[in-house]
């Protein structure tokens, strides 16, 4: 198993920062409300123990996957409690979201943009900090138990990412909703290949 350098988790603390100024402002013209982001952990984790994150194993979960090519192929995975998912989906439409049959399509195309910009926030964070060209995909968005997350992985990296043989970086994202107080979450994984390439250029420049 591959280990993942400190100064990689320095470099992408040094990135969400960047990123998040550029989030809070689009998110914010995305809702029509002031809302403030911070990013204030990044951290080492593996798959395996990464539910236990967002609630542990018996919490639902909204997940966006991203694959990205470019430069690098790789993906990145975004990941929402479902009530955070529910806070987040009331903004940005404006209007009530039953917890019942959430997420609808028209949610879901809600989030789809959510995890589009702020997975598009990071990308350019690091082509700012490394000069590296990323195209990512339209995310797609399921729902479903945090106990089968390491399968919906696998099935969507396949063997070129080994979710469930690696370590990743988890960056915790949050966001607070100025005019209501309201907080939450979104959690980023970025995947194993994207990692493998940012240890190879940060250790190129050092």
């Amino acid at each position: 198993m591959k280990k993942i350098d400190n100064l990689v988790i320095d470099t992408l603390k040094e990135i969400s920062n960047i990123a998040a100024g550029h989030l809070s402002e689009v998110v914010s013209q995305l809702t029509g409300k002031e809302m403030s982001i911070s990013v204030p952990d990044s951290s080492i984790v593996n798959v395996k123990d990464a539910a236990d994150t967002v609630g542990g194993k018996g919490a639902t979960l909204v997940v966006g996957y991203m694959n990205v090519f470019g430069d690098v192929t790789g993906s990145m995975v975004f990941l929402l409690p479902k009530k955070d998912a529910i806070k987040l989906t009331t903004h940005i439409l404006d209007t009530d979201v039953s917890p019942l049959m959430f997420p609808s399509a028209l949610e879901k195309d809600a989030l789809r943009e959510l995890v589009t910009i702020t997975g598009g926030a990071f990308l350019s964070a690091i082509t700012q900090f490394l000069g590296v060209y990323f195209a990512p995909t339209s995310p797609v968005i399921s729902s479903f138990g945090a106990f089968n997350l390491l399968n919906f992985l696998k099935t969507r990296g396949g063997a070129m990412e080994e979710y469930e043989r690696r370590d990743i970086v988890l960056v915790s994202i949050k966001y607070l909703v100025e005019e209501t107080e309201t907080e939450g979450e979104i959690l980023m994984l970025v995947g194993p290949t994207i990692l493998d390439y940012l240890s190879k250029e940060i250790a190129g420049k050092e």
